[in-house]
């Protein structure tokens, strides 16, 4: 018998199911719902919210009009430009939609697709409008584009988007990174979870041997406060996170040490730039004449350097052993380097010192190593002056690292010819304070726009101009590109190069192109852009002559030289094409540098260029992928917006870091420096500033400038002397900035250290030693004293006695006995007669009792030539006291004052004079007459000021 269905049991299964079915829609569509429920509130997209992009019927302006139900507040605008053709629009408000207030305004278009707009304080209205006046021709993609998208292609904006506040803000606050500690010293950093839909990436720190790229928190010796931070992505928008500050302690297993007899930790060393971290102990470790160097694989180079700085510092030169199977004695020096897989992370210019009865030195990388030895010498020397700490260092372990990995200082060679000697001893005490980049500014040119000749474009092509290396290119018309006057031959300056890499330096040779370009365009007329006169020094970028001349330069130093396979550039990691401050076509200029980018890096170089790129505006953009633009103006590149677009930046704010010798800018203002300066801040024309994150990557340090801007007309006879007290005053200070900025140390403190650590061992930039020995130490007193029996007696020409001296200045009293008698001169009696000399024919340093030009008393440095108002007699003895300073040099005749030539104020001539002492007489040019007795000496007034 067949069974009747339960329709009580169907019903029941029915309604189940649907039950069943219910749930999963409702939980489908909740799930659907919090996905697609927007986490960022856009008053753009509300209901009833009206938007209308209209252009007045074909006449500008045109508009994009967000229109609300009702009034709602504003203070956050994001705008997703169709194309960056929009050179003039403002914001503005309305409450009616027939009045509307300007809310902000805009002169350039866009360096970027998406604008963000914070504005300067909350808007109420009803109206939000973008109004564009000004745009150029938006390019037929666009075009076909926006009309793909619904959007009226008039309009050069894609979408308007509008906040109450700043969306990212509750997010940024929501994050909040902690570091857990967990047992035996493990950190870890620990962030909270955002709600579903955003991305999240570490960022980076600041102090990355503290936390490394990975999130790896290393151990330290001592607490470390840094600053992180994260990438943030929503939907089509990408934004960084503030700086967190986070404090890093101490790992536990770097805990304080103690003496079991309770005796006092040693206190951190002074040395400069300030160790990053230190753990003290107890007791010395001494450098005897019984100490050795333990050399390991690599070290080599470096512990010779470190053996030749030791006998220069301290009188003892370790000896050299190979370290085989050698275990470290009392008193030696271990140096070696460590595979990075240790997990310590140094880094490339970290290092470990661990100074205990032995000294121990490591790092990852011989730089690193090279920078430890810099440290223990500049221990050594700051300890020196305390006899019983002769030749010890306090026990301890240092743990040191920089926080920027460029930190330098560039100079103009172009404009004031400097000599190879200055610029190692640049290099070198560049290396003392860990600085690590020396821009080379090899070509540039007198400002045309203060010249003397710029009265037509004929003559602004006579300004002085200059490229300061050797080149086989001759223009048009058979004009050299190289200076007649001064360079630097192609094997010298890849010497230098390789000189300074080897000491932890790199060079970043610039040639300066399209602008500043007068050495070129006044060889190749044809390629200048002279449409005025102040812009013959530009190269006109419509020709592709222009393009192929600068190339060809280029590839003269980055390809195999014919006669001596040697590549000039070869060890310069990083190129400066210059870049800056070009007035002519925009497009041409960016299809220029992209093209120049293109061609720096097929040698496998990383592009340096200036940040021009808010001055200069076209509808192009150019390449980021490694390049570093130096900002140095923020009108001509806003520091933000080159940051977002992807640029690593480096800050070489005018108003922070420029020097001018004998300009409005003469010295680095150390006071205001060291009290406001940061990397990462950089001031604007306004009167703001603009602060990047400080734990981005691509905040890469920041390098000090000196300009030579005073030449050919405006030229104030600054010496190699001046230039390099501007470099080195301005020196420590910057290092500290740039290495530790974090360190509590006060300028108050960093001074004191300042002059004890002084100069690099083996460098005598101020002629402090008149015997040559490179001691980097004041000589007072007198150093020379000859009185002959027989008067010395000189008969022009190649006519002298050398002294055993070199040179002594500036500050010095020069006394001598003198009589002209003109025997056996040739021609007019008013040729060159050179009493004292020193140097070689390229850089001869001379005190004239005969000026060529003047017939007077005078001496001769750098090009320059100075007469006093004196006539030296003939047939008469006669008393010659010559007193030098700073900026003046002074003569009297016997006993009574003639001249103090010189000047210390800014636009006026300077006449520092280092003194000649190495010959009296000359090699080519001496005195005609007879020397009775010569004294040399320097004031115990101190030699810098």
């Amino acid at each position: 018998m067949k069974k009747k269905p339960n329709k009580k049991a169907i019903a029941q299964c029915f309604v189940c199911l649907l039950v069943l079915a219910g749930l999963i829609f409702v939980t489908k569509y909740l799930e659907k719902q919090g996905t697609e429920k927007p986490l960022f509130h856009n008053l753009a997209e509300e209901k009833g919210t009206k938007i209308t992009a209209y252009d007045n019927a074909g006449t500008s302006p045109c508009y994009m009009d967000v229109e609300f139900t009702e009034e709602r507040q504003v203070s956050y605008i994001r705008i997703l430009w169709a194309g960056l053709n929009a050179d003039q629009y403002q914001l503005e408000a309305s409450s009616d939609g027939v009045n509307y207030t300007v809310l902000e305004q805009f002169t350039e278009a866009s360096y970027l697709k998406e604008q963000l707009i914070e504005l300067p304080e909350t808007v109420t209205a009803k109206h939000i409008r973008l109004a564009v006046s000004q745009a150029g021709a938006v390019p037929q993609e666009t075009v076909d584009a926006q009309e793909k998208e619904g959007i009226d292609s008039r309009i050069p904006v894609k979408r308007m988007e509008l906040y109450k506040e700043n969306p990212w803000n509750t997010y940024f606050k929501e994050l909040k990174p902690i570091l857990q500690r967990g047992a035996e010293g493990f950190r870890q950093l620990v962030t909270a979870e955002l709600p579903k839909g955003f991305q999240v990436s570490f960022a980076g720190c600041d102090l990355e041997q503290v936390i490394g790229a990975d999130e790896t928190v290393y151990d330290t010796l001592s607490e470390k406060t840094v600053h992180i931070g994260y990438q943030l992505t929503y939907g089509d928008w990408t934004v960084d996170s503030p700086s967190y500050e986070i404090r890093v302690p101490a790992s536990n297993r770097s805990a304080d040490q103690t003496s079991a007899d309770s005796a006092p930790v040693n206190e951190k060393p002074a040395v400069l730039p300030d160790l990053q971290e230190w753990k003290g102990s107890t007791g010395a470790f001494t450098l005897t004449t019984d100490s050795r160097i333990l050399v390991t694989a690599g070290t080599e180079e470096i512990a010779d350097a470190l053996q030749q700085d030791l006998l220069e510092l301290t009188g003892i030169a370790p000896t050299l052993v190979t370290s085989e199977g050698e275990k470290p004695e009392t008193g030696d020096i271990v140096l070696q380097l460590i595979p990075a897989s240790d997990g310590i992370g140094l880094g490339v210019e970290g290092y470990l010192a661990e100074i205990t009865d032995s000294l121990s030195l490591s790092a990852e990388d011989p730089t690193g190593l090279y920078w430890s030895t810099r440290t223990v010498l500049q221990i050594l020397k700051n300890r020196a002056d305390i006899e019983e700490m002769a030749c010890t260092l306090p026990k301890g372990t240092i743990r040191d690292y920089p926080q920027y990995p460029v930190r330098g200082f560039q100079i103009d060679v172009a404009r004031n010819s400097v000599s190879m000697d200055t610029l190692r001893d640049i290099a070198k005490n560049m290396a003392w304070y860990k600085m690590n980049n020396l821009t080379i500014h090899l070509n540039d040119n007198a400002l045309l726009a203060y010249s003397d000749k710029k009265d037509t474009i004929e003559m602004a092509f006579g300004a002085y101009s200059a490229f300061r290396l050797e080149s086989s290119i001759t223009g048009s018309k058979g004009k050299a590109l190289t200076a007649p006057d001064m360079s630097y031959g192609k094997e010298e300056f890849a010497s230098f190069i390789r000189e300074a890499k080897s000491i932890g330096v790199s060079v970043v040779p610039e040639i300066d192109t399209p602008a500043h370009s007068l050495s070129l365009t006044s060889a190749f007329p044809e390629l200048s852009l002279a449409t005025m006169a102040e812009s013959v020094d530009m190269l006109d970028l419509s020709k592709p002559e222009s393009e192929t001349l600068v190339k060809d330069i280029w590839s003269e130093y980055l390809e195999s030289d014919e006669q001596t396979s040697e590549v000039t550039f070869a060890d310069s990691d990083t190129l400066h094409i210059g870049a800056d401050e070009y007035y002519g076509n925009a497009e041409n200029y960016l299809t220029f540098e992209n093209s120049m980018i293109d061609f720096i890096h097929s040698f496998d170089k990383k592009v340096r260029m200036w940040g021009s790129l808010s001055g200069i505006r076209g509808t192009g953009r150019i390449q980021t992928e490694n390049v570093e633009l130096a900002i140095w103006n923020t009108d001509w590149a806003d520091p933000m917006t080159m940051y977002r677009a992807g640029f690593d930046i480096l800050n070489t704010n005018s108003a922070e870091l420029y020097i001018i010798p004998g300009g409005g800018v003469d010295y680095l203002d150390t006071d205001l420096f060291y009290d406001t300066f940061a990397v990462n801040r950089f001031p604007m024309s306004d009167g703001s500033y603009t602060f990047l994150p400080e734990y981005s990557p691509k905040l890469e340090g920041a390098v000090y400038v000196m300009w030579n801007d005073l030449c050919d007309n405006l030229a104030a006879g600054i010496s190699e002397y001046d230039m390099f007290d501007r470099f080195y005053m301005a020196l420590p200070y910057v290092s500290q900035k740039c290495w530790s900025p974090g360190s509590d140390l006060t300028k108050e403190e960093l001074e004191p250290i300042a002059e004890s650590v002084l100069m690099a061992p083996g460098t005598d930039p101020y002629a402090w030693d008149p015997a040559g020995d490179d001691s980097s130490s004041h000589i007072f007193g007198t150093f020379y004293e000859e009185d002959f029996s027989e008067p010395l007696i000189l008969k022009g020409g190649n006519d002298y006695q050398e002294t055993g001296l070199t040179d002594m200045g500036p500050v010095y009293e020069i006394t001598c006995m003198v009589k002209r008698t003109d025997e056996g001169l040739a021609g007019s009696t008013q040729q060159n007669q050179v009493l004292f000399e020193y140097g070689t024919e390229d850089n001869r340093y001379q005190f004239k009792a005969v000026q060529a030009q003047t017939g007077q008393v005078g001496f001769s440095r750098e090009d320059w030539d100075y007469s006093f108002d004196y006539t030296l007699p003939v047939g008469e003895w006669v008393e010659l006291k010559i007193i030098g300073e700073k900026d003046f040099t002074s003569l009297y005749v016997n006993g009574e004052f003639i001249e103090r030539i010189g000047s210390d104020e800014t636009y006026s001539e300077h006449a520092t004079f280092v003194f000649p002492l190495a010959r009296i007489g000359s090699e080519t040019e001496a005195f005609c007459g007879e020397i009775g007795s010569v004294k040399a000496s320097v004031p115990e007034t101190g030699v810098l000021e």
